[in-house]
């Protein structure tokens, strides 16, 4: 049995008890509706690993569709650093259309927790639609 640091524990936990919330664009509420980029803010944030001022900008629904901007990308590039592994409780980004629009949580890689269109659930990023896209990972700075 591999012990997880108390951290690790915790943000899985937490992104875990996520799961069947709707998704909705924007939305920052576990059991009514979230998306992508809040749910990481969320988990994060209720797990205390991120602070509370953290504000994500508002993103139309289809924003990564008429873009060559990495604005989802810049933002986790703000408060997280880059890392080689698919580490448990690390935050990975897949890449849809041409910039890094799409995040979940790591369980144990390749298993996700992540907001989809059925809202969130587990996901595994060796199995469509996650197997086919460049992903990088990354770790909360505060985790440090």
């Amino acid at each position: 049995m591999c012990l997880r640091p108390k951290w690790e524990s915790k943000v899985i936990e937490e992104a875990i008890s996520w799961i069947g919330t709707p998704y909705h664009m924007g939305a920052t509420l576990k059991g009514v509706g979230v998306d992508c980029g809040t749910f990481l803010t969320e988990v994060y944030r209720r797990a205390g690993i991120v602070s509370d001022k953290i504000q994500l900008e508002h993103f139309p629904i289809d924003w990564f569709l008429h873009t060559r901007e990495e604005k989802y990308l810049g933002h986790i590039e703000r408060y997280c650093v880059g890392i080689d592994l698919g580490l448990p409780a690390r935050v990975v980004l897949f890449q849809y259309g041409r910039i890094f629009s799409h995040g979940g949580i790591i369980v144990e890689w390749p298993i996700i927790v992540h907001a989809w269109k059925n809202g969130v659930e587990y996901g595994d990023a060796t199995k469509a639609p996650l197997s086919n896209r460049k992903h990088k990972f990354y770790e909360p700075i505060s985790i440090g």
